[in-house]
């Protein structure tokens, strides 16, 4: 019989290139699945000469990698790979998104391409937590983001391998600076669908009966990068003047799930010129969603 691997083994496993062709189509229902308003509109009307797209748009890829061509996934090595070698389920643990250049909100390309960068040892019974990079570029090969996202799964624990990196943001015992209530509604989680293009690999987010019968939850779960991408469109308008190209940084770290009809709050702490501790709570428990995010800006 072949030598059974050790998920370490797998460290450095990469994913072919992709590539993705959007319009300001795809940026407008973005920023509409991620709540922007009626006093947004530079984000969801192409007319203006103010047209921008949100920097948390770049997320967008992490997802697409399940229906273009070829189809691969962030924890779908090549030949089935870590997803195989895995016979648990994940979650997403956190994200980490730097910017390095504005994106192009009226037309452009993104390509990408993954590589396993690291596994952490949550210890016996806790399982693994899976540390995807993705390299981020427009059409003429400019780096226009870096994207560490990180998935928990449920098996492996207790091989002896390094534990998960302490949080680089750390919420103060203080009042808020920033309080903003919003709400997510039940259109939101599907818009957001749509504009990632990945209904049929989630029906998680869009089918109440699958969620039910087998995921065994209430109701349908919101997206977590949809509720980044919501504090981060806040944080942009409270903390940096509404000036999206001043963004560098955005991390979360996800907590709870997030069902529509949910009435929630985004806090943000000022620690320093350009550094924002932030997390998104349910605006009537104070359950957290996201916990621990850093906004960082220039």
């Amino acid at each position: 019989m072949p030598e059974r691997k050790s998920v370490t083994d797998f460290i450095g496993s990469r994913v072919e290139t992709q590539s993705w062709e959007y319009t300001w189509k795809d940026v407008s229902l973005y920023a509409l699945a991620v709540g922007a308003g009626k006093n947004e509109l530079k984000y969801t009307y192409a007319y203006r000469d103010d047209f921008r797209a949100l920097p948390t748009f770049a997320l967008l890829p992490s997802f697409m990698s399940n229906f273009i061509s070829p189809r691969t996934h962030v924890c779908r090595m090549p030949g089935g790979g870590i997803q195989k070698y895995f016979h648990a389920g994940g979650l997403d643990w956190d994200d980490e998104l730097e910017l390095f250049r504005p994106i192009d909100p009226v037309r452009g390309t993104f390509m990408w391409d993954y590589v396993l960068e690291d596994v952490y040892d949550r210890g016996p019974g806790k399982g693994v937590v899976l540390d995807n990079v993705m390299y981020l570029y427009d059409d003429i090969g400019r780096l226009v983001a870096k994207n560490h996202n990180r998935t928990v799964m449920f098996a492996e624990g207790g091989f002896g391998g390094r534990p998960v990196p302490g949080c680089e943001a750390v919420i103060p015992d203080r009042e808020p600076d920033y309080s903003v209530d919003d709400y997510v509604d039940h259109s939101m989680h599907m818009i957001y669908n749509l504009a990632s293009n990945s209904i049929s690999d989630f029906p998680i987010h869009i089918d109440e009966d699958y969620c039910r019968e087998e995921a065994h939850q209430p109701g349908i779960l919101v997206q977590g990068h949809l509720t980044m991408g919501l504090a981060a469109r806040i944080a942009i308008r409270v903390a940096a003047g509404g000036d999206d190209s001043r963004v560098k940084k955005i991390t979360a770290q996800f907590r709870n799930p997030l069902f529509p009809e949910t009435k929630v709050r985004f806090e943000g702490w000022k620690i320093s010129e350009g550094r924002v501790c932030y997390r998104v709570v349910d605006a009537l428990s104070g359950k957290p969603y996201l916990n621990n995010g850093l906004f960082l800006f220039e």
